[in-house]
């Protein structure tokens, strides 16, 4: 009948899952690494770059897939010219400095993004091929997509966020979400309200993955620039 031949697709799917997990698995080893760490120049070439990038992708993914840990911060260093299609020049200084007043900044930095937005896609395409407990090994993950500043000016208005991952309940997944702003900057550099502390974005992911019993991430009160008190705990507000 239909519903067995579904049945038995479904079967053939898991059991070809199991497959692909036991190949990915295939010569890893789950003994914790040295704790000494290399240091490599991500600025040789595009090449390596994007070689060095991958392989703690894959390292990762075989960390979370053995349990020898389920956490795991991943930063990328700047990316070569030729990568994000930027002529000669620092991309720090000559072309993230530069996004208010130069348009080729401008178009520079959104390569940029791009170029990291499209390795995103590849760490989550590899959490996604990986099977786990009924579903894949990105279901029972969160992933989360920061710069440590807005712009390339040193300010946080606005400071993106992106979320993946099935494994947090408190940040809802398919959904774009903008806080205006609430506070004065704490930065007196910048004169203008922004968001709301980004220690309530922890706060929640924290909560959405359990740790219910967690208020705080740092500090739990901050100065705006004019000496207004700001409260940093709590989760964010995630309307219904």
């Amino acid at each position: 009948s239909g519903d067995d031949r579904r049945k038995l697709e479904a079967h053939r799917d898991l059991v070809r899952g199991v497959e692909q997990r036991l190949a990915f698995m295939e010569g890893l080893s789950c003994e914790p690494p040295s704790a000494e760490l290399a240091k490599h120049d991500l600025s040789l070439n595009p090449e390596t770059y994007l070689a060095l990038s991958r392989s703690f992708f894959e390292l990762t993914a075989a960390a979370f897939s053995c349990d020898l840990t389920r956490v795991a911060t991943i930063t990328l260093g700047l990316q070569p010219n030729d990568l994000c299609g930027a002529p000669p020049g620092h991309i720090h200084a000559d072309y993230a400095h530069q996004v208010h007043r130069d348009r080729l900044a401008q178009d520079v930095m959104v390569r940029y993004g791009e170029v990291h937005a499209t390795q995103l896609a590849e760490l989550l395409s590899l959490l996604d091929s990986i099977p786990e407990a009924g579903g894949t090994l990105l279901d029972h993950t969160a992933v989360v997509w920061v710069g440590e500043l807005g712009n390339g000016v040193h300010n946080f208005s606005p400071w993106p966020v992106v979320t993946a991952g099935g494994a947090c309940d408190a940040l809802p997944v398919g959904t774009y979400l903008r806080y205006g702003p609430q506070h004065p900057s704490p930065n007196v550099m910048f004169p203008f309200d922004v968001g709301p502390p980004h220690n309530k974005l922890l706060v929640s992911l924290c909560q959405g993955m359990g740790l219910s019993e967690i208020d705080r991430v740092g500090h739990t009160t901050a100065r705006g620039r004019r000496g207004e008190v700001i409260d940093l705990t709590g989760p964010l507000h995630i309307p219904s």
